[in-house]
């Protein structure tokens, strides 16, 4: 779950996650697979369909793994997939 809010500008958005679910293998320890994660990031548009972001955040399992980890990204949006008004689901724009 999470929660995005413009800050300053239109085109300037803060944003926070929390997220919970399976991982582990490749001899990580992650106590059975549960893992949680916390982010903050930015998130600036360009234009509609092109952004940059940067993100940092902490990730903890119940086994012995955790990590604090940052991203810097570049996205671009091809289309949105959108449900109509009776929540049907609608072709991508």
């Amino acid at each position: 779950m999470g929660y995005r809010v413009p800050l300053l500008s239109p085109r300037l958005h803060l944003g926070a996650s929390l997220a919970a679910g399976g991982a582990g293998g490749g001899q990580v320890d992650t106590g059975g697979g549960l893992v949680a994660k916390a982010r903050v990031g930015l998130d600036y548009d360009f234009t509609p369909s092109l952004k940059l972001g940067l993100e940092g955040g902490r990730i903890e399992s119940v086994g012995s793994f955790g990590a604090n980890f940052f991203g810097l990204s570049l996205g671009y949006r091809v289309g949105e997939l959108s449900g109509d008004k009776a929540g049907t689901r609608g072709k991508a724009t």
